[in-house]
């Protein structure tokens, strides 16, 4: 007849809590550039003007937009880093950009 093995019955530990990890090791440098041009910001910012500063950091934009344009402030306002906004300027829809707090975290601010 197999011998059959009881396993000694587990203590009732508390998992022992992890430091909350701060990583911006996902997000890419283009990124981190338009959430430090906002954090650096003091009010919201459209494109044009977060173009305009990544222009002055020496970095390329073609026709005044920053590379991978949509898809840069999409991840940046779904992944709750920037938030996005309506205003409505000389009659014209404006969209404009600011920094949340994770946006704030993820830059170490």
């Amino acid at each position: 007849m197999p011998e059959t093995t009881t396993k000694a019955p587990r203590k009732n530990q508390p998992k022992a809590k992890k430091p909350a990890k701060v990583s911006n090791g996902s997000l890419s440098k283009a990124y981190l550039r338009v959430l430090g041009i906002l954090a650096k910001s003091k009010g919201a910012l459209t494109r044009k003007a977060i173009a305009a500063a990544v222009v002055k950091q020496g970095v390329a934009c073609y026709n005044g937009r920053i590379s991978n344009e949509s898809q840069t402030y999409a991840d940046l306002t779904s992944g709750g880093y920037a938030r996005e906004q309506e205003i409505e300027v000389d009659g014209a829809k404006e969209t404009v950009y600011t920094i949340l707090a994770k946006g704030k975290t993820t830059l170490g601010k």
